[in-house]
């Protein structure tokens, strides 16, 4: 084979490879998933239908604003508010869904979903509830929100 034959076919190959490696790159990778476990029916049914509107609104601004390479995307489970909804809604925002993180509200349900998403490794951030029993649940387990046993003596000052 001579070096004319040998680059003609080279460049061919390139020329019909193209199209494929241009596709390969231009499909947009999955976006991220970020999972609620909010209570969407039962007697708490509005808190978490008014904590799920406001992560989708934060979400719609991330994504607009291109802030993340993947996007993001919400995967919300009811947790009625209650512990073993809860845990299967954690399952599945792991072991199907894939979430990265996981917002959470209510201690019992919290407390419930804290030992899933460690061993898995997936950040939690408790918005909601405020059970002393809520600090030190996990390195992965963030509260942002006040623990009564720090809330209730500032209070009593007043």
């Amino acid at each position: 084979m001579n070096g004319w034959t040998f680059s003609r076919r080279a460049l061919m190959g390139t020329v019909l490879g193209a199209p494929a490696i241009r596709t390969a790159f231009a499909q947009p990778a999955n976006p991220y998933v970020i999972g609620t476990l909010f209570p969407m029916s039962g007697p708490n049914a509005e808190y978490g239908i008014a904590f799920t509107n406001g992560a989708n609104l934060a979400i719609s601004h991330i994504n607009a604003d291109s802030m993340t390479r993947r996007g993001v995307r919400l995967q919300s489970e009811d947790s009625q508010a209650l512990p073993q909804p809860s845990v299967v809604g954690m399952n599945k925002l792991i072991n199907v869904d894939h979430a990265v993180w996981v917002l959470v509200s209510w201690t019992a349900s919290a407390k419930a979903v804290a030992p899933i998403g460690d061993r898995a490794k997936v950040i939690m951030v408790n918005g909601g509830g405020v059970g002393p029993d809520l600090s030190g649940l996990s390195p992965y387990f963030w509260n942002v929100i006040a623990l009564a046993h720090l809330e209730v003596p500032v209070m009593l000052r007043y």
